[in-house]
C-alpha cells in the first residue's frame, strides 16, 4: 500500500514538473534564442572597437562602443524578461546592467578613461559584478534544464567550473608576470599561463554560444 502511494506521488510530481516546464518553455525558448543571436552584433562591435582597426578608421570607434553598450543592455534586458521562469536570471540581468552602466561611465565621462586611478576604481568593481552576473546566468541555464535535459544542465555547470578555473589561472599568470620582472624564466612562464588562459576563455565563449543554441532548441521543441 505504501509503495503504491509512493508511486502515485512520484507520478504526480512528474506531471507537475512537466506542466511547469510546458508553461515556461515559450518564454525560455524565445529569450534564450535572442541571447544566442545577440552574439553576432556583439562580435561586430568588438571588431569595430579593435585598436588595430581604429588606427586605420578612427571613425568606427564611437559606433563600435555604442553598439557594444546596446548589445549589453539588450542582453541583460532579455535576462530580466526571463526572470519569471527562473529567479537567477533576474540577478544576472541586474548585475549585467550595473556592469554596463560602469562601462558607459568609463567610455563617455570625460577624463575617466584617461586617468589610471579612475579606470582602476571603476573597472575592478565592474569586473566583479560582471563575474557574479555570469555565475547567475550559467546556473540559471543549468537550473531550468534540470528537469528537461540533465546532460545539458550538467554541461552548463561544468562550463562554469572551467570558466572560474581559467580566470584564476589568468590572474595567477598576471601576478607571475609582475614577479617575472626579476627573472626572465619566470616572465616566460607567466606569459604562457596568461596566453593559455586567454585561449581557454575564448573556447569557453564558443561553447557558451553552442550551449545557448542547444538550450533554446530544447525549449522551442
Amino acid at each position: 500500500m505504501e509503495e503504491n502511494n509512493n508511486n502515485i506521488n512520484s507520478q504526480t510530481d512528474i506531471m507537475d514538473n512537466r506542466e511547469e516546464v510546458m508553461q515556461r518553455a515559450p518564454l525560455l525558448g524565445k529569450g534564450i534564442r535572442i541571447l544566442f543571436w545577440m552574439f553576432i552584433p556583439s562580435i561586430l562591435a568588438n571588431i569595430m572597437s579593435n585598436e588595430t582597426l581604429i588606427e586605420w578608421a578612427p571613425v568606427l570607434y564611437l559606433p563600435g562602443q555604442t553598439l557594444q553598450i546596446a548589445c549589453l543592455v539588450i542582453y541583460n534586458l532579455v535576462l530580466l524578461k526571463m526572470s519569471p521562469a527562473e529567479r537567477r536570471y533576474r540577478n544576472a540581468g541586474i548585475c549585467g546592467m550595473i556592469s554596463a552602466g560602469i562601462t558607459v561611465v568609463l567610455l563617455f565621462i570625460p577624463g575617466s578613461g584617461e586617468s589610471v586611478a579612475w579606470t582602476a576604481l571603476l573597472a575592478f568593481p565592474a569586473a566583479i559584478v560582471a563575474f557574479v552576473g555570469e555565475y547567475y546566468e550559467y546556473t540559471g541555464h543549468a537550473e531550468v534544464l534540470s528537469g528537461v535535459d540533465l546532460i545539458l544542465s550538467e554541461k552548463w555547470k561544468t562550463l562554469w567550473r572551467w570558466y572560474v578555473g581559467l580566470l584564476i589561472a589568468a590572474v595567477a599568470g598576471i601576478l607571475v608576470l609582475f614577479m617575472g620582472m626579476l627573472a626572465f624564466a619566470v616572465l616566460v612562464i607567466g606569459a604562457l599561463v596568461v596566453l593559455g588562459a586567454a585561449i581557454g576563455i575564448l573556447v569557453i565563449g564558443i561553447l557558451k554560444l553552442v550551449y545557448l543554441y542547444r538550450t533554446a532548441k530544447v525549449f522551442r521543441n
